[in-house]
């Protein structure tokens, strides 16, 4: 839903979703959800994409399986998220240093939102209002 958003954003015409080979070799949880969202624009559960279906807004009709050992780009986009983790880790630990945060530190820039607001794509799945509180100060403290 994330990303089908941001495609709308940048106005590209042809996107392809490349998702790391799932657990126990079955993708039919995911080939099941994205089928919803290419063709439907809703999750299985019947919850609407904010961008409509994603064929209307460019996704290329299939989803791809790569494995992360093969795939320079699976293997950076993990990286990132594990750098990130450590970071958001570390601030609150009031920990001084982590490799992630020094990493997280040296890609901000390239954060959607930055300078201002870079709390768009960053998903916390707790109900903990304190945390997510936490954590938006802590992104203000790096991007003001």
């Amino acid at each position: 839903m994330r990303t089908s958003l941001e495609v709308q954003t940048r106005k590209v015409n042809v996107t392809q979703v490349i998702l790391d080979w799932p657990d126990g070799n079955n993708p039919k949880r995911f080939n099941h959800e994205y089928y919803y969202a290419y063709w439907r624009g809703k999750t299985p559960a019947g919850q609407d994409y904010f961008s409509g279906t994603l064929k209307s807004v460019g996704f290329h009709d299939t989803v791809l399986f790569a494995s992360m050992n093969h795939s320079n780009m699976l293997q950076f986009s993990d990286l990132l998220i594990g750098a990130t983790r450590d970071f958001l880790s570390c601030e609150l630990e009031d920990r001084e240093y982590a490799i992630g945060k020094e990493l997280t530190e040296i890609v901000f820039k390239k954060f959607r939102g930055f300078p201002n607001n870079i709390n768009y794509g960053l998903s916390i799945s707790s109900g903990n209002q304190i945390l997510k509180d936490r954590i938006q100060e802590l992104m203000k403290k790096y991007t003001k």
